[in-house]
């Protein structure tokens, strides 16, 4: 009688002091993605608003790699910000003293990382964090730049523009190491990178939004890319314990896939985070972006001693087109 195979993936093995620096990485950057986002609140100037947002929003991008590396060397999830120090850090309610602080910050954090590197032996942890750094780089000359608009009384003629800054380095070290991610947690399952198991990660790896199976099975047939429907189901599932990919549930049987990695426009401000709203009658999944929900899930965490390790939000009901016939609204649940 044969085994069944364990599907569980192993952790790639590293030293104790590239997960630890990876760990140290993500609790400076849970505290700068914080500060940033409440700049944005105190500052009075729509551009100053802008740009402390679009920092936010990089830091909170930051957070998501870091995840995903900590993820596949201890496979156990991680929240932003866990414990290895303490990041609580408050800006001023004045826009300048808010930007020297993120200037001081920002110097210190490149100055870490860098520091992190020279202590980590595997080249994808000093790949990482030398990425970081380099990034915070960019940020620095974000913020020399308004550091010089607000001194110069300029800032309300201020138009800030985040595409005059260059691509974050952080994309093609995204891009670039997809493929060896999803080949090293196969080995760790025992299986291999196959021709299939390669074209389904290309189909899916960057498409936006959700997507159902059949949908999916459709779609490649279509294009002339053959593999079959118990291939396309069970590779997608083993993505998803690789980290590469999300699965929600949306009523009754009924599952959809969402790739971890894919890039879209995003509200600003709000990070990649999202919940969904589920049409109980057509189906339907809108998602929404609110920036209040992450801060209130932590305060409540904070308040019980919960220590989150992810959150999936879907809320169940009916869509605006459903509901014209007269229908009520339905009570949260």
């Amino acid at each position: 009688m044969r085994q069944k195979m364990d599907q569980t993936p192993k952790a790639v093995q590293v030293p104790d002091n590239d997960l630890w620096a990876l760990r140290h990485a993500l609790s400076v950057e849970g505290g700068a993605a914080r500060f940033y986002a409440q700049a944005a609140k105190l500052t009075t100037s729509p551009s100053g608003r802008d740009a402390f947002l679009y920092l936010a929003e990089q830091e909170q991008r930051h957070l998501d790699v870091l995840e995903a590396e900590i993820r596949r060397f201890s496979l156990e999830p991680v929240a932003p910000g866990e414990p290895v120090m303490d990041r609580a850090i408050t800006p001023p309610e004045d826009a300048l003293g808010a930007v020297d602080m993120a200037i001081q910050e920002e110097q210190d954090s490149q100055s870490l990382f860098l520091s992190l590197k020279e202590r980590c032996s595997t080249p994808q942890a000093r790949r990482l964090l030398d990425e970081l750094a380099m990034d915070e780089d960019r940020h620095l000359v974000i913020l020399n730049e308004i550091h010089e608009v607000i001194t110069s009384n300029r800032l309300n003629h201020f138009d800030f523009d985040p595409t005059a800054y260059g691509e974050n380095p952080l994309e093609t070290y995204e891009k670039a190491d997809l493929e060896v991610r999803f080949t090293t947690c196969l080995e760790s399952l025992g299986l291999r990178m196959t021709p299939e198991r390669a074209k389904i990660l290309s189909e899916v790896s960057t498409r936006i939004g959700h997507f159902d199976v059949e949908f999916l099975f459709a779609q490649m047939r279509q294009k002339g890319i053959m593999v079959s429907r118990a291939t396309l189901y069970r590779t997608l599932d083993i993505m998803m314990k690789c980290g590469l990919m999300r699965k929600m549930w949306v009523g009754e049987d009924r599952f959809l896939y969402e790739s971890a990695y894919a890039r879209r426009e995003l509200p600003r401000g709000v990070g990649r985070r999202h919940g969904h709203l589920v049409c109980e009658k057509c189906g339907k999944v809108e998602e929404f972006f609110d920036e209040t929900v992450d801060a209130r899930l932590e305060a409540i965490c904070w308040r019980t001693s919960f220590l989150a390790r992810g959150r999936s939000l879907q809320v169940f009901g009916l869509c605006e087109g459903c509901r014209a016939g007269g229908e009520e609204m339905l009570e949260v649940r």
